[in-house]
């Protein structure tokens, strides 16, 4: 739905498209976007919107690792200790998660985490490749250059009927606001955010991501324990320690 609602900006951005960038635009589009919905639409077949909201969390400490490793980001002690705080909360999310919601499969968590890998790499190969580029012309294109393979899929899949039932036509409805507010519009805005800052500090969106995650989900009526507040502080703590550095 993003990728063709951006086909009017599209049209306006063709000549000075240059051939050779296209993967790159691609790359871009497959790691911010593409990649990361399917794990995370994957991922909560089996836990909860809060859990999901908590370990994204990480993000930051992967955007440090992979820029460390990748692309010649300095990494203090600090920013070490940040890492293991950061990596315990998560495990005793997952771990003692499993324990508590025995109807889920906590390990499905670990999507998740790929997923944030994922708009980790995005984050420092936007910063290092697309520094002067507009950032609509940026969403635009990566997202409608991802769109291209998914037509066909979704063409020969069950969507089409699905959409035609009253229920499928109310979801589309919904997906449809949040493809142009939540992915449009805030994907723009982000990478704005990138080119002007840098990859991690980009990536301290992911710092409210869990409370308003734990907010939506209690409103939803899911499950909150102890452990979740105790997980989501050792990686906020971890974060800061990150940031701090």
């Amino acid at each position: 739905i993003a990728g063709v609602g951006f086909i009017p900006l599209i049209l306006t951005y063709l000549k000075s498209l240059k051939k050779e960038d296209l993967p790159k635009y691609f790359l871009v589009g497959l790691t911010g976007n593409l990649i990361p919905v399917f794990f995370f639409a994957l991922a909560q077949t089996q836990v909860s919107s809060s859990v999901t909201g908590i370990v994204n969390s990480v993000a930051p400490i992967f955007t440090m690792l992979i820029g460390f490793f990748f692309f010649q980001i300095i990494v203090t002690r600090s920013q070490i200790l940040g890492i293991t705080i950061g990596f315990l909360g998560v495990m005793l999310l997952i771990l003692l998660g499993e324990e508590k919601q025995t109807d889920t499969n906590m390990w499905y968590a670990g999507f998740i985490v790929l997923a944030t890998i994922s708009y980790a790499f995005n984050m420092n190969y936007v910063k290092k490749h697309f520094q002067h580029e507009n950032s609509i012309k940026l969403t635009a294109v990566s997202f409608f250059l991802c769109t291209i393979p998914l037509i066909g899929y979704i063409l020969f899949s069950e969507i089409p009927a699905i959409v035609q039932t009253e229920e499928g036509l109310i979801a589309f409805g919904y997906l449809t606001i949040l493809s142009f507010v939540s992915t449009m519009l805030a994907l723009t805005i982000f990478y704005k955010l990138i080119q002007e800052t840098g990859a991690v500090f980009g990536s301290a969106v992911a710092y409210l991501m869990p409370i308003v995650a734990m907010m939506w989900g209690f409103v939803d009526g899911e499950y909150l324990g102890i452990f979740h507040f105790v997980s989501l502080l050792l990686i906020l703590v971890g974060v800061y320690l990150i940031r701090k550095a």
